[in-house]
């Protein structure tokens, strides 16, 4: 037993020794295959930094077009609105001097009072004719106050042909 112990270790001391030798053969090329994998990666690892820098550009970039888009067409939503605002105010106007026209004055002095408002808020949207706009306050006082005193013959004409061409200079 004791001779088959020490083949036992003999055998192991050699396959030991072996394998040793087998893998210092084998780690200069291990260790060329690393050098080479390091250097491949270095320039993987730049050009992986570059696209990203890249992309933070691009990504910063879309974020200021979709920013200027969003406001450029809240924008022209609000100006839509604003006009739709002023074409409501004629009709309301047209509407009051219809009232007028058939004698129920006091309901026609409401109704182009009631415009007030909407000429004063397209005022502050439309600030290149906010002047115009809201030096219509006193003509609507003033034929809204002959309504109701009823004197029929003021009539609201004037004052729709000043929003009418108001919509003319805005451009609709």
């Amino acid at each position: 037993m004791e001779t088959l112990f020490r083949i036992l270790t003999v055998f192991t001391a050699v396959l030991v020794a072996y394998l040793v030798i087998a893998i210092q053969r084998h780690v200069p090329e291990i260790n060329q295959n690393i050098a080479e994998s390091s250097s491949a990666v270095a320039p993987l690892q730049e050009q992986l930094k570059q696209q990203g820098e890249e992309i933070d550009a691009l990504q910063t970039q879309l974020t200021a077009f979709i920013k200027s888009e969003n406001e450029r067409r809240a924008k022209q939503e609000r100006e839509t609105l604003a006009l739709r605002s002023i074409k409501k105010v004629i009709a309301k106007i047209w509407e009051a001097d219809s009232l007028r026209k058939q004698g129920k004055l006091p309901e026609a002095a409401d109704l182009l009072i009631s415009t007030k408002d909407a000429i004063w808020k397209s005022g502050d949207f439309f600030t290149s004719e906010q002047k115009v706009l809201r030096s219509l306050m006193a003509p609507i006082d003033i034929v809204s106050g002959k309504w109701r005193g009823g004197n029929a013959q003021a009539s609201a004409t004037d004052i729709i042909t000043q929003l009418q061409a108001t919509l003319h200079r805005l451009g609709d």
